[in-house]
């Protein structure tokens, strides 16, 4: 019964953080995009990370938050954290 119960309760967060991300690729807030990145990035979900990053990437070119996307983005890629 425990595990059932520990079983649906792990789909449930599963499923609402995956609608949350998908809300933030159809979204047009750019500011909001780039906060969600930042924070896929420090938790380690570099995919997720990487693909809000990579339309803000254009959208912000030469800026200072354009030069901070490029390297989370490159790092995201690449696979580790620095």
């Amino acid at each position: 019964m425990k595990k059932t119960l520990l079983l649906l309760l792990l789909m449930v967060a599963v499923f609402a953080s995956c609608s949350n991300y998908e809300k933030l690729l159809q979204s047009g807030d750019y500011t909001q995009r780039y906060e969600a990145a930042k924070q896929y990035y420090y938790s380690g979900s570099y995919t997720q990370a990487s693909t809000l990053l990579t339309d803000l990437i254009a959208g912000a070119k030469g800026t200072d938050r354009a030069e901070e996307a490029l390297f989370i983005g490159h790092v995201c890629l690449s696979g580790q954290r620095i």
